[in-house]
């Protein structure tokens, strides 16, 4: 009789991994499902593209109106400010210089409405001074959105002497600054002509400065003409306001009292206490002039006389 044989057979090993695989599956599934006392006790997660980055724009376009006037429109996707820069002017092509136009402003203000009118302080101003011919511009806050600006040529003597019944050409650079910490700009130029008077409507000429008694003690007596350019008769041109003004010989002028004077006077009684201290405290060797300030914010200037002043015997300002 044959022995009876046992046969043991080993499990193939793909049974056992796919066996363990799925029990393993079970007990997650037993694990990680949702308790009944909670809304969930995992949370979905979704991939998803974020956007690109997109990049932002800063422009500026000046766009000229009526002589003197231009429309500024700031444009792109960022939020900007905008102000004139600086400015030059040309006369037949040439740039003047700042000696050339001693004396002269360069006044900017918006339009109200459609229209420039000149009133009011200037919200940017340019004082050209020195041999240069690009002058700064500035002032208070820089402007935002479309507007009109408008600018001004005030000349000075030495511009109404040198260039009478000349236009000039008045080039003015406007910068676009992006709003709050950005650093981009945007930058246009606008040209435009403003034109010196053909002549002086009259000329202020100093009469008499002597000191005399007064009620409330000895004054300074001030006066002057105003007579036409061209016949020497009194003129009738409107003038806005007086000025009477004072230089040493390293000085600007400066205005010689602490107000100014009604533009129908052609004379003032001037009290020791009227004069600013710096010309007062302890004297000194100039010159004196008046100004007549007209409707436009342009002046005339007599010619300089040459004084003293001398804070002896009560306060006294004499001709040299």
């Amino acid at each position: 009789m044959s022995a009876a044989t046992t046969t043991h057979s080993r499990p193939r090993p793909h049974l056992v991994r796919a066996l363990v695989a799925a029990l393993v599956a079970v007990v997650a599934v037993v694990v990680l499902q949702p308790s009944g006392g909670t809304t969930a006790a995992w949370s979905d997660s979704v991939e998803v593209s974020a956007p690109t980055g997109t990049t932002g724009s800063l422009s500026l376009a000046v766009t000229g109106g009526v002589t003197g006037s231009a429309v500024v429109t700031p444009g792109g996707t960022a939020a900007s400010t905008w102000a004139p820069t600086s400015v030059t002017v040309t006369a037949g092509g040439v740039p003047l210089t700042g000696t050339q136009l001693a004396g002269s402003r360069i006044e900017y203000r918006t339009a109200g409405g459609t229209s420039c009118t000149v009133s009011g302080a200037p919200l940017f101003s340019a004082t050209p001074t020195a041999a240069g011919t690009s002058f700064p511009v500035t002032g208070g806050a820089a402007l935002s959105g479309t507007q009109t600006l408008c600018v001004t040529l005030v000349p000075g003597d030495t511009l109404r002497a040198s260039h009478a019944g000349v236009s000039l050409a008045v080039t003015t650079a406007i910068t676009a600054t992006q709003a709050g910490d950005g650093t981009w700009t945007a930058a246009q130029s606008w040209s435009t002509t403003q034109d010196v008077p053909a002549a002086l409507p009259a000329l202020p000429e100093v009469g008499s400065l002597d000191s005399r008694p007064h009620t409330n003690g000895k004054w300074i007596h001030l006066d002057w003409t105003w007579a036409d350019s061209a016949s020497g008769a009194p003129s009738t041109a409107p003038v806005a306001e007086w000025r009477v003004e004072y230089r040493v010989a390293t000085s600007n002028w400066q205005p010689m009292l602490r107000t100014s004077i009604s533009g129908t006077a052609r004379t003032v009684e001037i009290r020791w206490q009227d004069i600013r201290s710096e010309f007062t405290r302890s004297g000194s060797t100039g010159w004196l002039r008046v100004v007549a300030v007209l409707p436009d914010g342009s002046a005339v200037a007599s010619t300089q006389i040459a004084v003293t002043i001398s804070p002896q015997h009560g306060g006294t300002i004499t001709r040299r």
